[in-house]
């Protein structure tokens, strides 16, 4: 029994690992090969039966995303060349018209300076006929000289001895060998890559390169989201299922290429396993990775990242447990603020003069329109979790989920968050000290004292943040 198991197991690893071996060439057919090389992996693996699918799928499915990341890389790159290159062919046109410009002007000029000359020519014609007679005159005597010169030059060149010819050939023409050495001195060395340097690829090659990339990762992630499905129809892999849903998801979201729907469908089919899992310790562990997942997206819209922004925010909210519930709803405060230095700039600072537990509560409605960085939906997730911790009296609970909410307030107040003002705090912090001193040290001692240890241990990171920044906590 359990050996035979055992033994079917580790098959099934061995051919999972396998799987990451699948390789083909690196050249320029790679995609192509590596393509059908995971499509006949695909077709087998399929016909293994429920308890292989286990084993042998999740590996597929991690094998076929980093293909998808490859192929959207190359589509990505050829896009980029693509605009290099117009751009570069505007900035020639723009160069070539000034150049144009200039030109005309400098033929402009020209033409006017030859007018002035022209003028000045005729203005000196006549001096220069007068000149003419007398100039005649001294050229006559200038031949006399010069023909003197000439004979007293030949009788010097008789008496100077005459040198061999091959004399005059080394020094006129040096041997060829020294020319050959100094040639090969000079001559610029030619590397083996600019040897084999393919051709440079055309625009109309770039763009259906571009077009192939986008198609192959589209269907990529059609056949990820087959093999993802089979093993959701499976009620024991569903949990499986649901972290490779949303680990494709997060993958196209990461690529140019890929539209942002693709990404969208995987994180529905990913909330709708999650939906159909009625443990609530299994439910528990699963929503903090959904939370995860949709917090590290980037390139979804605002419609959409507020979809799914609230949809995770309605999970925490229903969980069984009040603490649960609380834990979690704080939590996705994070889905709706970003502390990235540009979104903070664009913030307005907000003041309140809260200390009451009324009022740190505050109004429950909300700017649903504006999410990415909008410290409002924060404010409001981190409220409501307030709301669930002070329900939680009768189990004693709600101290010290009191303190882990104003470890929450901390934090967006040190990142910047100008909703979350000091007010918060120094209120939130009076609100513990209040519900401290009424508890009784006769029933809950031990329970005490580890609420005062970690009530003190927040409040000493207050103070060295206070010290830090004096004027922000002052």
């Amino acid at each position: 029994g359990r050996s035979l198991v055992a033994e079917f197991e580790n098959q099934q690893h061995m051919v999972a690992r396998l799987v990451h071996r699948m390789n083909a060439a690196k050249d320029d057919e790679y995609l192509k090969t590596q393509f059908k090389i995971l499509g006949v992996a695909r077709k087998h693996f399929g016909k293994g039966g429920l308890n292989r699918i286990k084993h042998t799928l999740p590996p597929l499915c991690f094998k076929y995303l980093e293909l998808s990341r490859t192929t959207a890389l190359a589509g990505a790159e050829s896009r980029r060349e693509i605009d290099s290159r117009n751009s570069g062919a505007s900035t020639e046109m723009n160069q070539q018209d000034i150049v144009e410009s200039k030109d005309a002007s400098s033929k402009e000029e020209d033409k006017n300076e030859q007018d002035a000359s022209s003028q000045e020519k005729s203005e000196d014609s006549e001096d220069e006929g007068e000149n003419e007679q007398t100039a005649s005159d001294k050229a006559g005597d200038n031949d006399q000289e010069t023909k003197d010169k000439t004979e007293a030059s030949k009788s010097d060149d008789e008496d100077e001895p005459k040198s061999t010819d091959a004399e005059d050939d080394s020094e006129v023409n040096p041997p060829a060998e020294n020319e050959r050495e100094k040639i090969e001195k000079t001559a610029p060395e030619t590397s083996p890559a600019e040897k084999n340097d393919a051709p440079e690829r055309s625009l109309e090659e770039l763009e259906s390169l571009v077009k192939a990339c986008t198609a192959g990762s589209r269907k990529v992630f059609q056949y990820v989201h087959e093999i993802i499905t089979a093993l959701a129809g499976v009620i024991t892999y569903q949990e499986v299922a649901m972290k490779l849903f949303l680990q494709a998801a997060s993958c196209a979201d990461s690529l140019e290429l890929v539209e942002e729907t693709v990404s969208y469908e995987f994180f529905v089919q990913a909330f709708t396993l999650y939906e159909d899992v009625a443990d609530s310790k299994a439910q528990l562990r699963l929503l903090p990775v959904l939370i995860g997942a949709v917090q590290t997206t980037k390139g979804f819209g605002q419609d959409n990242y507020e979809t799914l922004c609230t949809k995770v925010t309605q999970y925490a909210a229903r969980l069984l447990k009040k603490p649960d519930q609380c834990r979690m709803v704080y939590s996705c405060s994070h889905l709706f603020w970003d502390d990235s230095p540009e979104v903070v700039s664009k913030i307005k600072p907000a003041e309140s003069t809260s200390s009451s537990l009324g009022d740190l509560l505050g109004d429950s409605g909300g700017d649903k329109t504006d999410v990415f960085g909008d410290g409002k939906r924060a404010l409001e997730c981190l409220q409501k979790s307030l709301r669930i911790a002070d329900a939680c009296v009768s189990s004693s609970a709600h101290i010290s989920l009191f303190i882990e909410i104003l470890n929450r307030y901390v934090f967006f107040f040190d990142k910047g968050c100008t909703k979350i003002t000091a007010q918060y705090i120094s209120g939130l912090i009076a609100l513990i000290n209040e519900h401290l001193s009424q508890l009784s040290e006769d029933e809950h001692l031990e329970l005490k004292t580890q609420l005062e240890k970690f009530f003190r241990s927040t409040l000493e990171h207050i103070k060295v943040k206070a010290r830090t920044s004096p004027g922000k906590y002052a």
